[in-house]
């Protein structure tokens, strides 16, 4: 998601705010809204007033890091003696803007949105707020009597923040309220304290388990093709092959024969979400959203079951690796899926056994809706999707290679074979990732 404070401001506010009210996985069988806690800050003094303290940053095998650099402290500004100390979790609590007093916050840096703007989500122990306008200078706030003002200088780049780099921020609280419960709680200002983890960008990985199959759907697909000529091939392919387009309320009862198993924690269910993978808020291109709850948004491939407060606990974060502390709920069969937020902002990161399924998922919205390989365009059907508003990275080119290391590191389940033919008897079209999940590395290697 990214956020701007220029001309396009109220449009975001309110694409926002569409986001916020329409949900990841909306007309639930169930509703949980306890997993999303807001409490208000009446005062200042309520603010946890301790000194800093370094958070632990963990480090995750879902990025290269650099095993000959120790972790690097920098100190780009001198701290300001009336920023009062505070903590993220308080910050995310806090629901009124507040342009008299400096606060001075630290957290772990999640993956960027908009690198130039300086946005960012800042998170500890399960909360999360949004860093936005990060500048290299203490000069970007102000003080006019009584009252702090921030200038945006565009100068983020020089701070040199990554992912996974603990970083203390000074600067002034925003809070944009849609709702009595919703609102994107914000710090713009400058870092006084960066600790470098040595994190660099993503290593994609090449797919190398056995595909499976072996029938007559690709036989337009030849051998050498690769790039966006296969990326167009294959998106033309599913247009032409795509017969039904299968209504929102079919999939309750087409979801309890194909998902025996919450998408995300692998528990069992008696009620359940149908999850939009690609959350519907992240299918937006300027003020027109692409799918809702037709087409893409009640496609049999891309739709999965979700327990409704593990659904909450998404919301319509990005996927992405997870540094700080997260929440974490323990994957059935092994493995942790790790929640980054305490509202519906930050980054969530699936068990090591569903990477590969959020992967060929995303890649099959992307290619089969999306218009980035031109090919068959249908309005309505087909529009502008951005890989960046789903996917958490440093860069588009980071967001694909997280994709298909993802896509390589979790090979294809026998659950995703079965779902698959089951949703191609139903709509006549197929998910090539799962068919044959090289066509990733052919695409954007």
């Amino acid at each position: 998601m990214v956020l701007m404070k220029s001309s396009n401001k109220v449009f975001l506010l309110l694409a926002i705010a569409s986001f916020l009210l329409a949900g990841c996985g909306n007309n639930s069988i169930s509703s949980d809204t306890s997993s999303i806690s807001y409490s208000d800050i009446s005062s200042d003094t309520s603010l946890d007033t301790n000194s800093d303290t370094s958070s632990s940053t963990s480090s995750n095998t879902s990025v290269s890091s650099s095993t000959s650099t120790a972790p690097s402290e920098t100190n780009p500004n001198p701290e300001n003696s009336k920023a009062i100390k505070t903590t993220v979790k308080a910050l995310a609590q806090k629901k009124a803007t507040d342009n008299k007093n400096l606060y001075r916050v630290t957290g772990i840096a999640q993956y960027a949105g908009y690198y130039k703007k300086g946005y960012f989500d800042l998170v500890d122990d399960g909360w999360t707020i949004v860093a936005y306008g990060v500048s290299s200078k203490n000069t970007c706030i102000k003080l006019s009597g009584t009252t702090y003002s921030y200038t945006q200088d565009d100068s983020f780049a020089s701070t040199g923040i990554r992912a996974g780099d603990e970083i203390t921020l000074e600067g002034i609280f925003t809070f944009y309220s849609y709702s009595n419960s919703y609102g994107v709680p914000e710090i713009s200002g400058y870092p006084t304290k960066i600790i470098s983890n040595g994190l660099s960008a993503v290593t994609a990985k090449s797919y190398t388990a056995p595909e499976t199959y072996s029938d007559s759907y690709y036989s337009s697909i030849n051998a050498n093709d690769s790039g966006t000529s296969l990326g167009t091939k294959l998106h033309n392919l599913m247009m032409s092959t795509h017969k039904k387009y299968v209504s929102y309320s079919s999939l309750t009862t087409t979801l309890k024969s194909t998902d025996s198993k919450c998408f995300y924690t692998g528990q069992s269910y008696s009620s359940f979400n149908r999850e939009h993978v690609w959350p519907q808020a992240k299918s937006k291109d300027g003020s027109n959203q692409l799918f809702g709850e037709s087409y893409a948004g009640a496609d049999i491939h891309h739709i999965r079951a979700s327990i409704d407060t593990y659904n909450s606990y998404r919301g319509s974060t990005m996927f992405a690796p997870i540094f700080g502390t997260p929440r974490t709920v323990n994957y059935t069969g092994g493995g942790v899926v790790k929640f980054g937020s305490g509202n519906n902002y930050g980054v969530t990161e699936p068990a090591d056994s569903r990477k590969g399924d959020v992967a060929r998922i995303i890649m099959y919205v992307y290619m089969h809706y999306g218009t980035d390989f031109g090919g068959t365009l249908t309005t309505g059907i087909t529009g502008k999707l951005y890989i960046t508003g789903v996917i958490g990275a440093n860069s588009q080119a980071d967001c694909f290679k997280l994709l298909r290391k993802w896509n390589a590191e979790d090979p294809v389940s026998s659950e995703e074979i079965s779902r698959n033919e089951t949703a191609f008897q139903i709509q006549g079209n197929r998910n090539p990732f799962i068919d044959h999940p090289s066509f990733a590395d052919r695409i954007w290697n």
